[in-house]
Parts: structure tokens; sequence; C-alpha cells
């Protein structure tokens, strides 16, 4: 064998460990690719759903704060016509005008001369003085308290 046929021996071989080394390396290249586009679409896949389920979340959340408030809004309401019909009650039955005001003032007076034992005193407002001196003859009466 001579040296150029060793050379050329030696040069074949060495171009197809190349060869080989290169098929090797592609192969793997190749695997690589495989291995990260599908990595690549599982995270893809999982971000997605991530994504989905707090949209979802959050949606769901916007929806009961909305009725949260609304209904909020609506015992707002609620409370400010209770409170408005509250005072007015209180400005008609405070009202020297009301009519039966004086039948109502004998019907209470009945009722605590039959819930009370013994002596009573009744501590009324201004207004009604006169009228419950005149039913309450057998009570006593002290100084009169503030109210309308």
């Amino acid at each position: 064998m001579s040296l150029e046929e060793l050379a050329q021996k030696i040069a074949a071989t060495a171009d197809e460990e190349a060869d080989e080394r290169i098929e090797a390396a592609e192969a793997e290249a190749a695997a690589i690719m495989e291995q990260a586009e599908v990595e690549a679409a599982s995270a893809r896949s999982e971000v997605m759903d991530n994504a989905k389920r707090q949209s979802v979340q959050l949606s769901t959340e916007l929806e009961a704060s909305a009725r949260q408030k609304n209904q909020k809004q609506i015992l707002i309401a609620k409370r400010e016509e209770l409170d408005q019909t509250y005072l007015e009650a209180c400005a008609a039955i405070a009202s020297a005008k009301l009519s039966g005001r004086k039948k109502l003032l004998q019907k209470l007076v009945l009722q605590a001369e039959q819930d009370s034992s013994g002596e009573m005193l009744l501590r009324p407002v201004a207004k009604d003085r006169k009228a419950l001196e005149q039913v309450a003859k057998g009570m006593g009466f002290g100084a009169d308290i503030d109210g309308r």
C-alpha cells in the first residue's frame, strides 16, 4: 500500500466518520427540535388553559360585583324611603292636629292604669299635659320631657 492509497483510505474513513457524525448530529438536532415543539405546544396549551380559567373567574367575579353593587343601591334606596316614611310618621303622630289623638292618649292611660301596680308618675310632653291631666286624674305628673 502506497502512501497515496493510505492517505486516500484515511481521507475516506475520515469522510465516512464525518458523514456519520453529521447524520447523528442532524438526527439529534431533529429529535431536540421535535422535543422542543412538543414542550412548546404543551406550554402553549397550559398557558391558554390558565388564561381561559382566569378569564372565566374574572367574568364571574365582575358579574357578582355588579349584582352586589345593584343590591346595595336598591337597599340604600329602600333605606332612604323607610327613613323618610319614619320621619313622616313621627311628624304625623307628634302633630297636635292628629285626628284621634285625644282618644289615643285615653287608651294609653287606661292601658297604663291596668298594667300599673300602684302609683305611677307620668312625664308628658308639654302639648299633651292638659289632655292627660283630664284623663289620668289618679296619676301623678312629673316634669315635662322634650318632645315634638
